[in-house]
């Protein structure tokens, strides 16, 4: 009896649903059209919208002048007449090719056809803002052609710098310049990027002097990330929310650059001795054997590698009375404690070191014996101003060798892929005989961003095929 009682009372509401839905058709197909439409349009449409699309800003780390504005940027506004690839070749990007006479001296460049500017213009090699001093520069539609006044090899890589219309700041790249705000001393302080595919959210780079500036932005929620940030012992990675990308940065190296004219460091067997004397295992980043990116094809594996042996260290300085194994070792705050560890490390092969801490160093100055610093080199492998000779103001060693001079003649001069590998090769072994200055290690790079932007940052890497660092 209950059975039919439920069973009857079951068909009832069955119906009575039935009905309802029946006499409400009409609205509840509206309702779940509604629905859908509002969805697409909060989804895919919205977005697209410049309204409502979405903004992705990231911290930048130093202090940029409008006219050098940071690789990060430039490469998101416009592209290269070449790219440098991650191995130090160069290859076509805007030009589809290039060839090279009297050895050196005059490159021409074949423009890709088919291309056009951000603005719709066609891209052609008289509408490029390409102009360097001291260079003939024939343009023309199809090419570019460059007459200099010595062969110089490398040139090809500096065209690698991207370029834009004559006269303006349209490039042809997946972003236009929208705004570059500026401080009271002319640097820049904010650069706004509108995207020029709809489904690519806008950028904003924040830019702040310091390393703690841009942490202190990220925690207070001014930015999203923050690129090439340097560790620092505050456990980034360990913070919630927080995607933390680590890579080795082989186009810097930190060293320790000695002063070759000072009365102690003049001689070659006391600067070795100063290398042989540091423990290099426990750097924070890879060791290196000398400042050529070791992801190149120049990089010198079987360069001399100065593992820590006092002994040897010792017996170089045996000409060296103790009482004259005083010196001072200058440093930036970053490196204070990169600089205590080499202090205990001198100590015992009997030198007296005095740490002096400075907030900047000046290129042209003279007045230090060893200082710690790092450098930022490209990934071709020209190092004609920080070693040579004639280089008073950037060759902060003063390094006077005749063979290091040599060797950076003819690698700006060897076109030959081959023989200029050969040559850079021979230039890190005579570095590692010379020792203007101690190879430590090429820095760790964090790329810090918080998980709920990584949707922005993969939507850029699509379109340009890498944003998070290599």
């Amino acid at each position: 009896m209950t059975l039919k009682i439920l069973t009857r009372k079951t068909r009832f509401f069955f119906w009575l649903l039935k009905g309802f839905f029946v006499r409400h058709f009409t609205r509840f197909t509206l309702a779940a059209c509604l629905a859908v439409f509002a969805f697409l349009t909060i989804r895919f449409i919205l977005p697209k919208l410049d309204l409502f699309r979405p903004t992705y800003t990231e911290a930048i780390v130093g202090q940029y002048k409008e006219d050098k504005m940071p690789d990060r940027v430039l490469k998101l506004l416009s592209h290269g007449l070449t790219k440098i690839e991650s191995d130090g070749t160069v290859s076509p990007d805007l030009a589809a090719s290039w060839d090279t006479q009297e050895n050196g001296k005059i490159f021409t460049f074949n423009i890709k056809k088919g291309l056009n500017w951000n603005d719709g213009t066609p891209l052609n090699g008289q509408n490029l803002n390409v102009y360097f001093d001291k260079v003939k520069t024939v343009y023309q539609p199809d090419y570019l052609k460059f007459e200099l006044e010595d062969a110089f090899s490398p040139f090809p890589a500096v065209l690698s710098k991207p370029v834009f219309k004559k006269g303006t700041q349209i490039g042809m790249g997946p972003y236009n310049l929208e705004k570059v705000q500026k401080d009271n001393l002319g640097y820049i302080s904010k650069i706004n990027l509108e995207p020029v595919k709809s489904d690519l959210p806008k950028i904003n780079f924040n830019f702040y002097p310091t390393r703690d500036d841009a942490v202190l932005a990220l925690k207070l929620g001014e930015v999203e990330a923050i690129s090439d940030c340097p560790p620092n012992g505050d456990n980034l990675d360990g913070w919630p929310n927080l995607s933390v990308k680590k890579t080795i940065d082989s186009e810097k190296f930190v060293a320790i650059f000695l002063n070759t004219q000072n009365s102690l460091l003049s001689t070659k067997e006391v600067r070795q001795a100063l290398d042989w004397a540091i423990e290099k295992n426990d750097f924070p980043g890879q060791a290196t054997l000398g400042p050529i990116s070791a992801k190149t094809i120049y990089y010198n594996p079987t360069t001399k590698n100065y593992n820590q042996d006092l002994e040897k260290a010792q017996e170089l300085l045996k000409d060296i009375p103790k009482e004259n194994r005083k010196i001072v070792l200058t440093t930036l705050p970053n490196f204070q404690n990169l600089a205590e560890k080499v202090v205990n490390d001198w100590k015992k092969i009997d030198f007296q070191v005095e740490i002096k801490q400075i907030d900047n160093f000046d290129p042209g100055s003279n007045d230090f014996q060893a200082l710690i610093a790092g450098q930022k080199v490209s990934a071709d492998p020209d190092q004609y101003t920080l070693w040579h000779s004639t280089q008073d103001k950037t060759n902060i060693t003063k390094i006077k060798s005749p063979k290091i001079d040599k060797l950076l003649e003819d690698g700006r001069k060897t076109v030959d892929l081959e023989k200029r590998k050969v040559v850079y090769q021979d230039l890190q072994r005579a570095l590692a005989d010379e020792m203007p200055a101690i190879f430590l290690y090429n820095p760790e790079s964090l790329y810090i961003v918080r998980k709920g932007s990584q949707e922005s940052v993969q939507k850029i890497m699509q379109e340009t095929g890498n944003f998070w660092p290599n």
